[in-house]
């Protein structure tokens, strides 16, 4: 008989994204935002439900998709597909609205727009170099922070244009 997997072993896409998501904001944040935080943030009444979450003992309720996407800092489509694919219910509901819809039915526009672009300056940046990204390190998160403020000024400028 197999044994049971632990959280950090867990099959679960969803529970591997949480706990990858949480691992990260409390790295980001030097420890200042908790479970309990996100959890908070997320509309749960009771913040153990995180660490269920993680574990792959429950399930993410479709009505708190987006407030907990939005607690983890999480692309909401994303994180919606993987909640509609891990439960059964739901089963095919991602493949029918694609069909009806598009390939790109949950994904917002604007955001691939500018992922794409991003991603191709980097490639072309790299010169063909094995590019490895990790935001905990001090110069990728020095660069990350710089991009984003950039990013927030071309908005910026573009509103002011029109």
């Amino acid at each position: 008989m197999a044994r049971p997997l632990s959280s950090y072993e867990s099959d679960n896409e969803v529970a591997k994204f949480i706990e990858k998501r949480i691992n990260e904001l409390t790295t980001i944040s030097g420890g200042e935002i908790s479970q309990a935080d996100i959890a908070r943030q997320a509309g749960f009444s009771k913040p153990n439900i995180i660490n269920m979450l993680k574990k792959g003992a429950t399930k993410v309720p479709p009505s708190r998709v987006m407030a907990l996407a939005k607690a983890l800092g999480a692309d909401p489509a994303y994180f919606l597909e993987l909640v509609l694919k891990d439960q059964d219910r739901y089963s095919g509901i991602m493949d029918a609205l694609k069909e009806i819809y598009g390939e790109n039915i949950l994904r917002s526009p604007t955001l691939s727009q500018d992922a794409e672009a991003i991603y191709s300056e980097l490639k072309a940046l790299s010169n063909g170099k094995a590019l490895k990204f990790d935001p905990t390190h001090p110069a990728t998160a020095a660069a990350l922070k710089n991009l984003v403020n950039s990013m927030a000024q071309v908005a910026q400028d573009e509103a002011e244009e029109s």
